[in-house]
Formats: C-alpha cells, structure tokens, sequence
C-alpha cells in the first residue's frame, strides 16, 4: 500500500494576520477617541448653556463610555475579515488507530 505524500501548507504573506502590536495600537487608538469624546461630553455638561435634558444626555454618556472603552480595549484581539471561529468536529477529530483483535490462544 502506498502512502501519499501531503504537500505542506503553504502561507501566503498576503493572508497572514495583523500583528499583535498594530491590533494592540488599533485598540489603544479606539480607546482614546472614546474617552476624548467623553470629556467633551462632560465639559458640555457642565459649561454649555445646554438644556436639562441635554446636560442628562452628556452626563450619561460620560458616565457610561469609560465603561465601554475599557471594555472594548479588554476585549482582545479582534478577529480577522473572513476567519471562522468555529472548526466542526470532524475536523478537528483523529483518525481512528488499529484495533487489536484478541485472538484465543
């Protein structure tokens, strides 16, 4: 019985993905605009001749986006345009092994 040879993968540069330090500035760059809109936010609340309803608005906004900036900069890396996440068991599965048969001796 003859056994095929299985080329090895080949990677190309092209599909490889970002890098950890450009996904960790992409999330710190994120993280920053969100909490630069935040102060404006705040600033606006407390120094704009805004109405009652508008201070309300930039008050809830500055107090609930440091919590989706933080949350969002935690959150890890972000999955590549086109990845799957999920691989099907059958996949990920081994081959079955030899099975031994007991012979009577």
């Amino acid at each position: 019985m003859l056994r095929r040879v299985q080329q090895p993968k080949v990677h190309l540069v092209t599909a490889a993905r970002r890098s950890r330090y450009e996904d960790i500035a992409a999330r710190q760059r994120q993280y920053l605009i969100r909490m630069f809109i935040r102060t404006i936010a705040v600033v606006l609340a407390f120094f704009a001749p805004l109405p009652v309803w508008g201070r309300v608005l930039a008050i809830a906004l500055g107090l609930v986006l440091p919590m989706i900036a933080v949350t969002s900069a935690n959150a890890g890396p972000t999955p590549e345009p086109g990845a799957h996440p999920y691989v099907p068991e059958q996949d990920r599965a081994l081959p079955p092994g030899r099975q031994q048969v007991d012979t009577p001796e």
